[in-house]
C-alpha cells in the first residue's frame, strides 16, 4: 500500500510588521522561529510533499531583499527535504513565479513549483510517489484570469468559478489527487469583511473526488467539516498576525494519504506568542499597576482598550510597557452590562481578577501538577498587599 506524507502550511505573511500606528513591530523573528520548528518536524517524520497555500509574502509590489531572501532561504531548505508546491495568494509578490524557477535551479528538482495559474500539475513526491495537484489561487485577472472575466462583474466571476471547479471534478484522479485552493469559502467569513470585494466559494462546488483539500486565506488553522467532502483543511498562519486572531489555533497540518483511502492528520503546534485584549473602565495608576503586574508574567503582546481615560495615560502606557503593549485604545461602552462594541465584534470586559487567570493559565503550562500551588499562593499575596 503506498502513502504520501504532506506538510501543509499557508500565511506567513513574511514582511509583515503589525501595529504600525502604535508600536510597529516586526514579526520575522517569530514567523522564523515557527518555520523552523515546522522543518524540524518535518525532517524527523520524512515527509514527502510540502504543500504552501498561499500568501507566502505579506507586501505583494514591494518585498524587501532581506524577506526575498528568507523567504528563498526556507523555500530551499524545505526543497532539500522533499518537493515543494507553492500556490499564489493574494498578498504574494509576482516575482514569486521568478523565485519558484530559481528554487527549481538551485536544487535541480524538477517538481519544485511555484503555481501561479489553474493549470492542473503533476509533481512527483519524495519516493516517487505522484500527485496531481489542481490548483485555485486567488483570483486575479494577473495571475490567470481574463481581465474581461473582472470587467464583466460579479455574475461572470461566479460562472469563471464554477466552470474551473465544474472540469475540476471531472478531472480524472492521479496516483494521488490533491486540491490546492486560497480563497473564502462560504459559512466561514470573518467578521468585518468587506462583502464584495471578496470571492465567496460555495462548499457544494468543491471537488469531492481528490484524496485531500488544502486551503489557505483564512488565518484560523481548521477543520472543514461538510458531509461529502474530502479530508479538507485550512493551515492557518503559523502566527497570530493581529488581534482578531487572538484565539485562533495556529500551526500547520501533517496530511498522510493512503492509496486504500484510510487517510490521517496531525496538528503541529508552532507555539506562536498570545495576544491578549484586556478592558479597563478607566485607564488609571491602578490599571497601570495591574498592568505592568500582569506584563511581568505574560510572554505575548498586549492591546489595552478602555472607556475612561481621566488621568491621559494612554501615551504612558504604551511608552512604560513598549514591548509588549502595543496598541491602547478608547472603546465606546454599548450598555452599562460590561458588553461593548468594538468594530463588529462583541468582546466580555476583563475586570482586574483576570490578571489571575492569566497567571493560571501560565503556570499551567510551565509547571503542570504544581500550578494550583503557585496561583494559591499568588492569590494569598495579593490578598495581603489589599488588606494591608
Amino acid at each position: 500500500m503506498k502513502s504520501l506524507k504532506i506538510l501543509h502550511t499557508s500565511d506567513w505573511h513574511f514582511g509583515v510588521e503589525s501595529w504600525s500606528q502604535t508600536v510597529p513591530t516586526d514579526r520575522t523573528p517569530e514567523i522564523c522561529s515557527a518555520l523552523d520548528k515546522l522543518l524540524e518536524i518535518s525532517e524527523r517524520e520524512g515527509v514527502d510533499l510540502f504543500l504552501i497555500t498561499g500568501d507566502v509574502f505579506h507586501s505583494r509590489t514591494s518585498p524587501s531583499i532581506d524577506v526575498m531572501r528568507r523567504v528563498l532561504g526556507y523555500l530551499i531548505r524545505m526543497a532539500k527535504l522533499a518537493p515543494v508546491v507553492v500556490l499564489m495568494g493574494n498578498h504574494d509578490w509576482k516575482g514569486m513565479i521568478l523565485l519558484g524557477k530559481f528554487l527549481r535551479e538551485a536544487t535541480s528538482v524538477a517538481s519544485n513549483v511555484v503555481v501561479p495559474g489553474f493549470e492542473p500539475v503533476e509533481v512527483e513526491a519524495r519516493r516517487g510517489q505522484k500527485v496531481k495537484i489542481l490548483p485555485f489561487p486567488y483570483l486575479d485577472k494577473e495571475l490567470g484570469v481574463e481581465e474581461r472575466v473582472f470587467a464583466e462583474g460579479e455574475k461572470r466571476i461566479y460562472e469563471f468559478v464554477e466552470a474551473k471547479l465544474r472540469e475540476y471534478r471531472e478531472t480524472p484522479r492521479g496516483e494521488f489527487t490533491v486540491f490546492l485552493g486560497h480563497f473564502t469559502l462560504r459559512g466561514l467569513e470573518p467578521p468585518g469583511m468587506e462583502m464584495g470585494r471578496e470571492i465567496i466559494i460555495p462548499r457544494e462546488l468543491l471537488p469531492t473526488s481528490v484524496d485531500y483539500i488544502a486551503l489557505g486565506h483564512i488565518h484560523e488553522l481548521r477543520k472543514v467539516e461538510e458531509r461529502g467532502l474530502p479530508l479538507t483543511f485550512y493551515a492557518g498562519s503559523p502566527i497570530r498576525l493581529d488581534f482578531s486572531e487572538e484565539k485562533d489555533r495556529k500551526g500547520a497540518v501533517l496530511v498522510t494519504l493512503r492509496s486504500d483511502g484510510d487517510h490521517t492528520y496531525e496538528i503541529l503546534d508552532t507555539s506562536p506568542k498570545s495576544l491578549k485584549t484586556l478592558v479597563f473602565e478607566k485607564l488609571d495608576y491602578r490599571a497601570l499597576e495591574q498592568l505592568e503586574r500582569m506584563c511581568a508574567i505574560f510572554d505575548g503582546y498586549v492591546r489595552v482598550q478602555y472607556f475612561e481615560d481621566p488621568k491621559d495615560l494612554a501615551l504612558e502606557v504604551l511608552n512604560r510597557l513598549r514591548g509588549k503593549v502595543v496598541k491602547v485604545e478608547m472603546v465606546q461602552r454599548k450598555n452599562r452590562q460590561g458588553v461593548f462594541t468594538i468594530g463588529e465584534s462583541l468582546e466580555e470586559e476583563i475586570h482586574p481578577t483576570s490578571l489571575m487567570d492569566l497567571y493560571r493559565e501560565f503556570v499551567q503550562e510551565k509547571y503542570g501538577e504544581q500550578a494550583n500551588d503557585l496561583v494559591r499562593l499568588l492569590g494569598e499575596i495579593l490578598r495581603e498587599v489589599e488588606e494591608g
